[in-house]
């Protein structure tokens, strides 16, 4: 057995059980909200349900006359991080992202527009 790994999983999860799942998807669910909206008010087309009680944290969009491949491509270059999922780009903010990632992922993708 990998003792090390096994110490490493015990620490990360009691790290996590000592956030609180609920405190955990509360982040996701603002974060989420925050990209949304802002994907929203740069004309984006955000896909996936509109109430916020149905959806998950992960976040997918087309751009309008965009090429979602080319741009995907130029969002990495600008250090976004997202994946292109056939013809629309998603996003994944979860536990480890803030409100200062999401303003700058949508700063950058706002300027790559």
């Amino acid at each position: 057995m990998a003792y090390g790994t096994a110490l490493g999983a015990t620490e990360a999860v009691s790290f996590l059980l000592g956030i609180t799942i609920e405190r955990i998807a509360q982040h996701n669910r603002d974060i989420s909200a925050r990209l949304i909206d802002g994907l929203a008010a740069l004309g984006a087309t955000v896909l996936g349900p509109s109430d916020p009680k149905d959806r998950s944290s992960t976040v997918a969009a087309r751009f309008p006359a965009t090429n979602s491949a080319d741009f995907a491509h130029v969002l990495k270059e600008a250090n976004v991080v997202a994946s292109l999922r056939r013809d629309f780009i998603r996003f994944s903010p979860h536990l480890y992202n803030n409100a200062d990632d999401i303003d700058r992922a949508l700063e950058a993708i706002g300027a790559a527009l």
